[in-house]
């Protein structure tokens, strides 16, 4: 009997990790100061992929000059800012970056605060989005400042940015006077977006308290201006117009992620890491809601400081090549409070 139980577990674990990762370093995804924004450190990193183009978005950003000895001095700081990369073939190399500048060529905010907003005391950080046909939408959240300190921030709702050309300008879309689609105690959608089948979008999120329930819900393409036709996935995989019946797809859901179709696998790929664990892990579902297999570690962590921690690791799919069976993601590294850049790595997947 324990050899018949051994031989049942082990099936299920294989049907559920039906693959290894080998994952190499590539190199920084910009060069430090070195390149069109002046920019000394980053995070976020969500991509977009266009036509024949992507546009990156990025949370806080630092931004200085070089210096003589190649050492660089800090001018200042923007709470978002985006980028264009031409072509998607094949990830060696970035090429031809362009950043939305001020006019010193610093790097600048890509979702403006608006007249009665303060942007020393509301943030916005942008998350995933989504072109269709002529427009971006990107899901953004408003971050709440209310003290000094590196983590004196909260969750303070979550919107929709929307626009023609990929740097701008933006248009914030507002419910009942709010640009809070989502309130602050509601799931951040957001931290991962999805074009599924059927002219449907599946949008991600979690609740921004323990135990970080990851949430789904989903809007027909034609209709993802309007918050009130969005359908949370609900009991027995039906779809609810009323937010509070949204179900947990699994707890101590990420921060920020992402989630893909890849080919050769034959699965949905959903990529994120662990800051308490210092790791990438993958799970992987056969439909957008899942059921979501456990956490698979991928790659761990080298941080460049003992007290440092990487955070922020997604996939950039529109990269990927021989059906997925190659593909990229980024990550970040704490170590450098204001210097610390996306780092890009390499996945080779094999079955």
């Amino acid at each position: 009997m324990a050899r018949v139980l051994f031989i049942l577990v082990f099936s299920l674990i294989s049907k559920v990790y039906a693959f290894n990762a080998d994952v190499e370093y590539v190199k920084p995804l910009i060069p430090q100061v070195n390149n069109d924004g002046k920019v000394i450190g980053q995070d976020g990193a969500y991509s977009i992929g266009l036509n024949g183009e992507s546009l990156w978005l990025f949370g806080d950003t630092f931004f200085g000059n070089k210096n003589s000895d190649n050492t660089f001095s800090y001018v200042g700081a923007v709470h978002n800012t985006a980028s264009i990369s031409l072509g998607t073939k094949g990830l060696g190399e970035i090429e031809n970056i362009t950043y939305k500048k001020d006019s010193k060529g610093y790097a600048t905010y890509l979702l403006q605060n608006i007249d009665n907003e303060d942007p020393k005391k509301l943030k916005l950080w942008p998350g995933h989005g989504v072109q269709i046909e002529d427009k971006i939408y990107i899901y953004y959240s408003l971050v709440e400042i209310f003290g000094t300190g590196s983590f004196d921030f909260r969750h303070a709702g979550q919107g929709i940015a929307v626009g023609k050309n990929p740097l701008g300008p933006y248009n914030r879309l507002t419910y009942e006077g709010s640009t809070a689609l989502w309130k602050k105690d509601q799931p951040r959608f957001g931290v991962a977006v999805l074009k599924g089948k059927n002219r449907w979008i599946y949008i991600y999120g979690r609740n921004e308290k323990s135990p970080y329930e990851f949430k789904l819900v989903r809007v027909k393409e034609e209709n993802i201006s309007d918050i009130n036709s969005y359908f949370y996935l609900s009991k027995n995989e039906k779809w609810s117009p009323i937010i509070d019946e949204a179900i947990t797809l699994f707890i101590q859901g990420p921060a920020e992620g992402s989630i893909s179709f890849n080919e050769y696998l034959g699965k949905y790929v959903l990529l994120y890491s662990r800051v308490l664990e210092k790791d990438v892990v993958i799970r992987t579902a056969n439909v957008p809601w899942g059921k979501w297999s456990t956490p698979k570690t991928i790659y761990k962590c080298q941080q460049k400081k003992p007290d440092g921690f990487c955070y922020a690791a997604k996939e950039h799919p529109q990269y990927s090549s021989n059906k997925g069976k190659i593909t990229y993601f980024t990550q970040v590294d704490s170590s450098c409070f204001f210097c610390s850049l996306p780092d890009l790595y390499k996945i080779e997947f094999k079955k």
